[in-house]
């Protein structure tokens, strides 16, 4: 239990805390009617785990994330979001303590209840997953290290055996290989296992399968403050969380790692910006961030983040008053799409090339999306497009 409880208050305090130090910039985070201080705890979470994961695949990509180098990226982000907030004359919002305490009495209890898991044995997507997100937590580095027996095989022997698919050698079923390096190359989005080695990182190694079941909560606490946050009766709330958390679907995910369920978190994080995004412009700057976090974590993201960027310019469109400002909004979702696909490409590039039959078609759609979304921005919100789409007078 005493093992359990130091992993669980490491983690809240690498992920919560420097979240929670920068809640200050999204002054309507509390304007629900059931529970408002969710909203703002599940923000601090989401916000301080994009930091702490992004902290591990630029330090692991390097090869040097260690432990002085994840808490140094934690403390710097709460050191910046206090210096800031300070210069801005605003104050810390209520409700930091309680929400430490409850994040760290659940962390506890579900590393108490980890059952541990046959994925750190390796297989299949998840497999992979939690290896890379351990390799990471042991080496530093998300480059596995060459393997002695593919190095005594050699290069020739290596090509007798392994599979060549034109783009890029496969020992086995989807694991790409590195002749040159006699290492097997990791071809998987970089952040879900990110993610895991964070967890393992601050809780312990034997943490890892629990990522998946807090990243759940993580989902349906933004979920149901969302709701909240948007107005919605405490008994619809209630009754959303219960269809989504009783999913087969959404309880297999809460069991198995892969990269859904944090894509799930950012697309839930994504529409809390896009309600809320009136109030302050820090919305608008938290959207693209979540944007380009998920375009990093999927290729798929970047035809649905054009999709989304497409409905949001029509519900613009709608509004009866315009606002100022929408163009620059899209503008910034097309960017972080574009930087989010560029990063992928960059930390994974087998991946691209495994993908390379449909990543063109991908992104020509994509493109057009996008293009379509400016140019509604551009057509001005009384247009006959819109009037044609939004059935306006």
């Amino acid at each position: 239990m005493g093992e359990a409880a130091a992993g669980a208050a490491a983690l809240t305090l690498a992920v919560f805390v420097p979240g929670w130090l920068w809640t200050w910039l999204w002054p309507s985070a509390t304007a629900g009617r059931l529970f408002p201080t969710l909203l703002r705890w599940g923000l601090a979470l989401l916000l301080g785990l994009i930091v702490n994961a992004w902290g591990c695949v630029l330090a692991g990509s390097l090869g040097v994330w260690s432990a002085t180098t994840a808490w140094s990226v934690a403390l710097a982000c709460a050191a910046a979001g206090v210096a800031l907030g300070r210069w801005r004359r605003r104050p810390l919002p209520p409700g930091g303590l309680a929400g430490l305490a409850v994040c760290t009495a659940f962390c506890m209890a579900v590393l108490l209840w980890n059952p541990g898991s046959e994925w750190v044995l390796g297989g299949w997507d998840p497999g992979v997953y939690v290896n890379e997100g351990l390799l990471a937590c042991r080496t530093g580095s998300f480059a596995p290290p060459p393997d002695a027996f593919y190095r005594a095989l050699g290069p020739e022997a290596l090509r007798a055996v392994a599979t060549d698919f034109g783009t890029h050698w496969e020992m086995f079923p989807g694991v790409p290989l590195n002749i040159e390096r006699a290492a097997l190359e990791p071809a998987f989005p970089r952040l879900t296992s990110a993610v895991i080695a964070v967890v393992a990182r601050f809780a312990g190694p034997a943490a890892a399968p629990c990522a998946p079941t807090l990243l759940a909560a993580l989902a349906l606490l933004l979920l149901g403050a969302g709701l909240a946050a948007a107005g919605a009766p405490a008994a619809l709330t209630i009754a959303a969380l219960l269809c989504v958390g009783c999913q087969p679907v959404f309880l297999f995910h809460a069991h198995t790692p892969g990269s859904e369920l944090p894509e799930l978190i950012l697309v839930i994080g994504l529409a809390v910006c896009i309600w809320q995004r009136p109030q302050a412009r820090a919305w608008t700057g938290l959207a693209a961030l979540l944007t380009l976090t998920a375009a990093a974590n999927r290729l798929s993201f970047f035809l649905f983040g054009a999709l989304l960027a497409l409905l949001w310019a029509l519900a613009d469109c709608a509004e009866p008053s315009p606002r100022r400002g929408h163009a620059a909004e899209r503008l910034a979702l097309a960017a972080a799409l574009l930087a989010g696909s560029a990063l992928h490409r960059l930390l994974t590039p087998v991946a691209v090339l495994k993908l390379a039959h449909v990543l063109p078609r991908l992104h020509r759609a994509g493109a057009g999306l996008l293009i379509a979304a400016l140019a509604l921005d551009a057509a001005g919100h009384r247009s006959a497009i819109c009037r044609m789409f939004m059935f306006e007078p």
